[in-house]
């Protein structure tokens, strides 16, 4: 099922345009992508800030991805929130991918998080709200070209049991849709001499080590106070 404020009219009606965005008529201007302050000091929105100290201190400063430092450091990250309900953040990705495939001819590394703090707080609505953005980089032609990773507070991968560590690897301050450039993936995978299935196991293996008491701590630390209500 989809997110209950999301009608398949509504759907619908977001892919059209999606589609009419990504391929506009002559004389139509995109907006052009521009990446977010890397200095947390600097940045007035508290939720950006949760972000981007998520992203230096889990994921980059636990090394869960090895060529996440990258973007950061060459200033090719984007940081957008969205506050509202699922349609006003499904509008707010639409708005983030039209950006992002604009910058498919770049050579320099640019990725979008999308940081949802007032909706998807049900993990089930989340993942609901996921489907519905790979629908829509499909009906837009997108795919092979951008690609969305997922994080939420309570993330819990299939078949895992809820307490273990693991889950960890995908829980972030808020839920969070993060968009990527295909060739910037490949590039930083290549460009290495290890695999995603290699860092998926190490990743488990540490935060094991870590334990789920230790990654509580780490993420909740990165959240604006008060705003906790999603977390396990």
């Amino acid at each position: 099922s989809r997110p209950r404020s999301c009608t398949s009219m509504t759907v619908f009606a977001l892919i059209v345009l999606l589609a009419s965005t990504v391929h506009p008529s002559d004389g139509q201007h995109t907006p052009a992508w521009a990446p977010t302050d890397p200095c947390r000091t600097s940045v007035a929105d508290e939720w950006t800030r949760a972000t981007l100290c998520w992203l230096e201190t889990c994921v980059i400063g636990l090394n869960l991805c090895p060529w996440a430092h990258q973007p950061l450091e060459e200033g090719g990250v984007r940081v957008v929130v969205v506050r509202g309900e699922a349609d006003d953040v499904l509008q707010g990705v639409i708005d983030e991918l039209l950006l992002l495939s604009g910058t498919l001819d770049l050579d320099a590394t640019a990725t979008t998080l999308v940081c949802a703090p007032d909706a998807f707080a049900e993990f089930s609505d989340y993942l609901d709200a996921c489907g519905i953005v790979e629908d829509l980089i499909d009906q837009a032609g997108l795919r092979g070209a951008l690609q969305l990773a997922t994080f939420h507070p309570n993330y819990r991968f299939e078949g895992s049991d809820p307490d273990d560590a693991s889950n960890w690897t995908n829980r972030a301050p808020a839920p969070l849709f993060h968009l990527l450039r295909e060739r910037d993936v490949a590039r930083a995978l290549t460009g290495g001499r290890t695999t995603r299935d290699d860092v998926w196991q190490r990743n488990v293996a540490h935060l094991r080590t870590l334990g789920k008491s230790a990654m509580r701590r780490l993420v909740r630390s990165c959240q604006p106070p008060g705003s906790g209500r999603m977390m396990l």
